[in-house]
């Protein structure tokens, strides 16, 4: 979540600041793990009922 700092400061210094994405947020995948997350649905390609 680097994009939500205010990394201003370090605008003119010689620091170096990575930050990486792993995760398209505006991918598809993505919208429906939000989806059922906030509806409180198992999203079913993590989830796996098992019956013993």
């Amino acid at each position: 979540d680097v994009h939500s700092l205010n990394l201003s400061e370090f605008q003119y210094t010689q620091t170096n600041i990575t930050g990486l994405t792993l995760l398209d947020p505006k991918g598809q995948q993505i919208g429906y793990m939000t989806r059922d997350w906030i509806s409180g649905k198992p999203h079913s390609a993590v989830t796996k009922v098992v019956s013993v």
